[in-house]
């Protein structure tokens, strides 16, 4: 690890020191204050490997990080006991688990991060396991940066200090008084961090949960001072209920609930039980009442432009609750769950025509002229608001709305390159890519919906390539066999994307007539030039030339990430160093740009 950290340690942290906001924008309020120590203890690890990471932490502006190091456990626990450690990171997990159990007997509180060589399972399993056995964070070495480490660092202090100051009654600057959650600068300085991580780890997922009590109105029967006792009530039992998720009195009529780091899904099942415990009666004085509170989610993966941005999507997309009903034997009233209420949106979205396709250039590395262009889905919201696929796409794959939606953006995406084809000379070569879910793998009309389409948009079918997860390919191999013969036998062309995220191999593949593998982006952002960066990228275009295939590397936001990429084999790529997704009447100018 040491040589592999040691040559990109210098490139991170000036990187870092360039492109880090400063912590004042994200609000003054914060558990950790600005330049308060925070000494971190280090235990296994060869010398040069904890000097690196020791590198890695220095670069976090505005904290003065302190690493003690220590080469086994019996020497962690005398540091341990003699107070003042925030943090522990332990090389190699049997380490990290040695020196929590002995933590546990001696009532030590400090969070245990692990810093793991090779996992010894799949590394989704292991890090789940290493979470439920009471480990803070689980990194893996091959996957390592500074920015990742920083995250993992302060998110696991900030929230021990929390519980800290919460069980102590401590009035924090980041803690509102009345319920014990964070304030809203508290709040937006994290969802801030989680903002940061996400456009530096594609796979990073953040979402907040907008909680409205606005409709609990001063009337005859509640005064002012009895509706501040109810909205504190609400905030004390989401003070309960929020678990380790970030939870804000963001206004005094709002609350918001930031989910960090999750796999997908697990964001709707996290509200959805917020959204049961907060919908229960609430006691004022002799009267139970029951709330109709408004509820909103907001998904990002680096959308944001910043914190008050996404605090404002989660806000804007609440539905809008009824009056309070008072009243002793108050009924509880069945309100639609947050799945129940996303699907009713999304249908009544395709009803009314309220989605768009944007296009966003492939490119040929080697020249930067145009191959073809991917569709991407986007959902004109009725709140005026522009909806990336990252916001709904899981929720209509949950739903299976995934399969007309997918069926609607296909035939705008082959309308519209056929349009291309008749108008630009330049652009008669080119195809259009689109992705396909499982449930669109496993639907058996799909390919005679294809040929159907082929047909009355006039789009000649080489133009067209569909990207399928190996993940599917590997879950679902009989099913996505079969359509990816029956796409081919169309005329059309199938790729393979996360090739390398998932149990798919080369032997699930050789015998599918494919055309080429797409490097996922969360390969291509950790590009710094070094071996352990490129390592992965290297296996799978070897793996790609083995089957005879290209290679698409995506995600690409500067010219090392383009060289590496062209350096290994790869061939093509799309990304915002190129061109971001274009709105119809942009790709004309692009077009135009490159026309012959």
């Amino acid at each position: 690890m040491a040589s592999n950290v040691s040559s990109s340690a210098n490139l991170v942290s000036a990187t870092l020191r360039e492109t880090r906001p400063n912590v004042a924008d994200l609000g003054a309020a914060s558990v950790v204050r600005p330049r308060e120590r925070c000494t971190v203890l280090v235990v296994g690890g060869a010398p040069a490997n904890v000097d690196e990471v020791t590198g890695f932490l220095d670069a976090i502006e505005g904290y003065q990080v302190m690493c003690a190091a220590v080469d086994h456990s019996p020497n962690a626990l005398v540091r341990l006991e003699a107070g003042g450690v925030c943090a522990v990171l332990a090389f190699d997990d049997l380490v990290g688990r040695s020196v929590q159990r002995a933590m546990v007997e001696r009532e030590i509180s400090a969070p245990v991060l692990m810093l793991v060589e090779t996992p010894k399972e799949d590394r989704a399993v292991f890090r789940t396991k290493m979470r439920e056995d009471g480990a803070a964070a689980c990194l893996f070495v091959d996957e390592l940066s500074g920015p990742l480490l920083q995250h993992a660092l302060l998110g696991a202090v900030e929230a021990r200090r929390m519980l800290d100051a919460v069980s102590a009654g401590e009035d924090s600057g980041a803690l509102d008084p009345q319920t014990g959650l964070y304030t809203r600068h508290g709040f937006l300085r994290r969802l801030g961090a989680a903002i940061e991580h996400s456009e530096m780890e594609a796979s990073y997922r953040y979402a907040v949960l907008y909680v409205d009590v606005s409709r609990v109105k001063v009337g005859n029967r509640l005064d002012a001072e009895e509706v501040a006792a109810l909205r504190a009530q609400v905030g004390r039992r989401l003070c309960r209920v929020a678990n380790d998720h970030v939870a804000a009195a963001v206004s005094s009529t709002g609350y918001a609930v930031l989910f960090r780091g999750f796999e997908v899904g697990d964001e709707l099942e996290g509200a959805e039980l917020i959204r049961k415990q907060l919908q229960r009666q609430y006691a004022l004085g002799l009267d139970d009442l029951d709330l109709d509170l408004g509820f909103g989610l907001a998904r990002g993966r680096g959308l944001d432009a910043d914190a008050n941005a996404a605090l404002a999507r989660a806000c804007a997309s609440v539905k809008v609750p009824k009056a309070v009903e008072i009243g002793a034997s108050a009924r509880e009233r069945k309100t639609p769950t947050l799945r129940e209420d996303i699907a009713s949106q999304l249908a009544n979205a395709l009803e009314h025509d309220e989605f768009s396709v944007t296009y966003q250039p492939i490119v040929q590395l080697e020249s930067g002229m145009p191959f073809g262009f991917e569709a991407l889905i986007r959902w004109n919201h009725p709140d005026g608001v522009e909806r990336p696929a990252a916001e709904f796409i899981n929720a209509a794959n949950d739903t299976n709305l995934i399969v007309p939606i997918g069926y609607w953006c296909l035939e705008a995406a082959m309308r519209q390159m056929a349009d291309w084809h008749r108008d630009f000379e330049s652009a008669k070569d080119l195809a259009i890519s689109i992705n396909l879910s499982t449930p669109q793998v496993l639907d058996p009309l799909f390919v005679a919906r294809v040929r159907s389409m082929l047909m009355t948009t006039g789009l000649e079918p080489k133009a067209v390539r569909f990207e399928i997860e190996a993940g599917t390919i590997a879950e679902h191999n009989d099913a996505a066999r079969d359509l990816v013969h029956g796409l081919v036998d169309a005329g059309t062309k199938v790729w393979v994307e996360d090739y390398g995220l998932s149990e798919c191999t080369v032997d699930d593949l050789r015998d599918i007539p494919l055309d080429g593998f797409k490097i996922d982006r969360r390969f291509v952002s950790k590009i710094d030039g070094t071996e352990m960066t490129s390592g992965r990228i290297r296996h799978i275009v070897t793996a790609a030339q083995a089957l005879g295939l290209r290679t698409l590397g995506e995600g690409i936001e500067n010219a090392l990430q383009a060289n590496v990429l062209r350096w290994l084999g790869c061939t093509l790529g799309q990304g915002y160093l190129f061109a971001r997704p274009l709105a119809v009447g942009d790709v004309f100018a692009y077009l135009a740009e490159h026309d012959g």
